[in-house]
């Protein structure tokens, strides 16, 4: 597929997988409306910044975290544009017919694509006729100069994995047609060759044989914590032979020995593997699971990892019936502080250990997918990792009550008492410094000595009447331990976390999540 970036029309890009009741169509005439901002963290040059990272996680990470973000340049380029187009696959069920000339809304793609997939409320068919000579071997573009009508403000970004409702699509599709039929739309346009009845490609394959000494893995997910986490400590102990990543600009360009890249949402029939690591939305991470456990294979299952209790219990009969093996990343489980937590704090088996801590998030972007509905609150997305720490500590012990509080700022203030007499306080808040991005501080409370953790990375202990012991360490170190460790435990085919670890755990979080709803409801606000 080709596709305008940065004022270039380049080919090579896979194209946008259709679902079965979307429409793929053929773009032959496309205005652009508005480009989209708020979408991603994009980082402005700052030495500083640099500088502060340097001294927080070290030289070879700020190296891949550079390359990783100069490498989603391309997919930052969203924009909102409206054109004609043909159908190439119409949809099941659906009443356009594969040819059929349409008008279609494209709420957050590139500048300009030669096939772009969407959902059949987004296409109309064309009921005047095009201000264009439209030809099968040719694209026209433009850019409009005027503000965007009203009716498209809600459009701005939206996707259909977001689990967000679209409004009354009849005025922009009116909006949408007065502007394509002014022949003044037209006149200073680009035209780019496109291939006549070109076939679709969703699916890259590789052409390399597989390592026999090695599991094979597919990663769902191709976004910065993948290519800087999961990739390069898994590598020694799974070969990723397989990457879905449904946005075509996040895909490099030249062909990569031995990966075979997929820009579908799901797993292909045809597809078996040893090992599926799953860090795209969070809402497939479950579903996914599921199907990597009835098959077999191991699921290494990014946080959250059910959104719901619906996911949770499919999951939960999953690891019940199915012949796989689940591993969660909670990466605070892996971190070496732990050993000395559980020696400074004297714990015997069922000893209760407090946890206080209060949680820094960076500010998302207004548009950000951690937004939409289908994520969940930030109790979900990021919060799951003090709970379950706090409940690993516990040795997963049963949890007996849970309270929340949201501030008018959004903080959250949550609760939660084990049935061992443990008590765990979190506030979660997005004010205050993002210097070093998301921050946190803990107090842990056992046997008369408190343990203290900032940023995973400083840690001191002290008794009654002195200081046990003070140790730093690089807070990058658990997530390596916790992919080399599970990359281990694969290959070796030893066991993964146990049901009951996964219940209690997500368990709690989605209790807590509950009671976030129940005061949003009562005080009618949308979670942003």
């Amino acid at each position: 597929m080709k596709a305008l970036i940065d004022g270039e029309w380049r080919e090579g890009f896979l194209d946008y997988s259709r679902r079965p009741g979307d429409c793929r169509v053929r773009v032959m005439a496309c205005l652009t409306l508005a480009k989209i901002e708020e979408l991603y963290f994009v980082r402005v040059p700052n030495t500083r910044l640099l500088w502060n990272y340097l001294r927080e996680i070290g030289f070879r990470d700020v190296i891949r975290k550079i390359v990783s973000r100069h490498n989603e340049r391309l997919r930052n380029q969203k924009f909102l544009s409206v054109g004609f187009g043909s159908i190439v696959e119409p949809g099941e069920p659906s009443i356009l017919d594969h040819g059929q000339l349409v008008l279609f809304i494209a709420t957050t793609h590139p500048m300009c694509v030669e096939r772009i997939t969407l959902p059949q409320c987004l296409v109309q068919p064309i009921d005047v006729s095009p201000p264009l000579d439209l030809h099968e071997t040719e694209i026209i573009h433009s850019e409009s100069s005027q503000v965007y009508p009203v009716c498209f403000q809600e459009l701005l970004g939206w996707s259909h994995f977001s689990g967000g409702s679209l409004p009354d699509l009849q005025p922009a599709f009116d909006a949408a047609r007065a502007i394509l039929i002014e022949p003044s739309t037209w006149k200073k346009v680009q035209r780019f060759s496109a291939t006549a009845r070109g076939l679709p490609t969703e699916r890259r394959i590789s052409g390399r044989s597989r390592e026999a000494q090695r599991k094979q893995g597919v990663l769902f997910g191709y976004g910065n914590y993948a290519k800087v986490i999961v990739l390069p400590n898994i590598a020694p102990y799974v070969e990723i032979s397989c990457i879905h990543e449904i946005d075509p600009l996040q895909i490099p360009f030249r062909e990569q020995a031995g990966i075979t890249w997929d820009t579908a949402e799901d797993l292909r029939q045809e597809e078996h593997y040893d090992a599926y690591f799953l860090a795209g939305f969070h809402h497939s991470h479950a579903p996914l699971a599921v199907k990597a456990l009835n098959s077999g294979g191991c699921a290494v299952v990014e946080k959250p990892l059910a959104v719901n209790e619906d996911q949770l219990l499919e999951l939960l009969n999953a690891m019940a019936h199915g012949k796989g093996r689940l591993y969660c990343c909670f990466h605070k489980r892996y971190q070496s502080l732990n050993r000395h937590v559980y020696s400074d704090l004297r714990l015997r088996p069922g000893d209760p250990v407090s946890y206080h801590c209060i949680v820094y998030e960076v500010p998302l972007p207004s548009r950000h997918w951690y937004r939409w509905p289908n994520s969940k609150s930030r109790l979900v997305s990021n919060g799951c990792h003090w709970i379950d720490h706090f409940i690993f500590l516990n040795n997963y012990c049963e949890v007996l009550r849970t309270e929340v509080y949201l501030a008018q700022d959004g903080t959250i203030n949550c609760s939660m008492e084990l049935e061992n007499g443990a008590l765990f306080t979190m506030v979660l808040t997005d004010q205050g410094s993002e210097r070093i991005g998301v921050q946190d501080y803990i107090e842990l409370r056992a046997n008369g000595v408190t343990v203290r953790m900032r940023n995973g990375a400083v840690y001191e202990a002290e008794s009654r009447d002195r200081v046990l012991r003070t140790v730093s360490i690089n807070k990058m170190e658990s997530y390596r331990r916790m992919y080399r460790s599970i990359g281990q435990k694969i290959a070796q085919g030893l066991p993964g976390d146990t049901i009951e670890s996964v219940r209690i755990s997500t368990g709690a979080v989605l209790q807590l999540e509950q009671h976030l709803n129940t005061l949003l409801d009562k005080e009618h606000v949308v979670w942003t």
